[in-house]
């Protein structure tokens, strides 16, 4: 535990072993590797981390540059985690190689996920509202809660413009996936439709 107090990544020894290419699912991941170290209760108790490389944000390109503080992708990415988390990974961190972006956390096999086609009714509507309240608690940690209590007031006037703003963005999504059809079927866009698994 020393080393760990002098440094999160001393465990590590500069002898950690690469024991994977990429376990993320997810698309933006250019690099992830695994690595394992000895920081848990002892040499049969590894700690495995993932470093990911972290890519600009998507919008990026249509928003005034960043402050220099926050032009490190990793580092972005890391403070925006700490800022929405209630509980954040003591292993979180940034670091760069050869000019690459990348973040650092600990490697956790704690995803899961509900079946939200068999969900219908009463608990398709708790299942929305659970999952609005869980990111409005994120989000609401990142500002000030009486200034943003305030801005909701106590009518129902945000209550309605945001309902119609959702609805008037479902419509929209419609419209638009309406015309990606339309234009496939014309043979403008190329597509390639995968069957459902199974079927």
């Amino acid at each position: 535990m020393g080393r760990m107090a002098a440094s999160p990544f001393a465990f590590l020894r500069g002898s950690a072993c690469v024991m994977a290419a990429d376990l993320s699912t997810s698309p933006i991941s250019g690099v992830s590797v695994v690595m394992d170290g000895d920081a848990g209760n002892g040499d049969d108790d590894p700690l495995f981390l993932q470093v990911k490389e972290s890519v600009q944000a998507a919008h990026a390109p249509y928003l005034p540059p960043l402050l220099e503080e926050f032009r490190h992708n990793g580092k972005r990415v890391v403070m925006g985690q700490r800022a929405m988390q209630a509980s954040s990974d003591p292993m979180l961190g940034y670091t760069e190689m050869d000019g690459r972006h990348y973040m650092v956390r600990q490697m956790k096999n704690l995803k899961a996920s509900i079946p939200v086609d068999f969900l219908s009714g009463a608990a398709f509507n708790f299942y929305a509202w659970a999952c609005g309240a869980i990111l409005a608690r994120a989000h609401s940690r990142t500002g000030d809660p009486a200034r943003i209590a305030g801005y909701c007031g106590n009518s129902a006037v945000l209550d309605e413009a945001l309902a119609e703003w959702s609805e008037s963005y479902g419509d929209q999504t419609e419209q638009d996936h309406a015309q990606l059809l339309a234009s496939i079927k014309r043979g403008e866009t190329k597509a390639k439709v995968e069957s459902d698994e199974g079927s």
